[in-house]
């Protein structure tokens, strides 16, 4: 998942202290997080349309009931 991405962190990191020395565009950043934004979160709004994701609030492990 892209949201974990630990590169990608990085990659903000040194694109948010290039803007501060003003050899990047912070309005091509912001556009660039808005697109990241967008993509993320349609996926994990895609999880939730599969049968991959459950949530499950009662900390059960899959494949095992739920105890009363």
């Amino acid at each position: 998942m892209k949201i974990a991405d630990v590169e990608l962190s990085g990659s903000w990191e040194k694109t948010l202290a290039d803007v501060s020395e003003g050899k990047q565009n912070a309005g091509t950043f912001m556009t660039m997080i808005e697109i990241f934004t967008r993509q993320v979160t349609e996926e994990i709004l895609s999880l939730n349309r599969t049968k991959d994701f459950t949530l499950r609030l009662d900390h059960s492990k899959p494949g095992q009931k739920e105890k009363r």
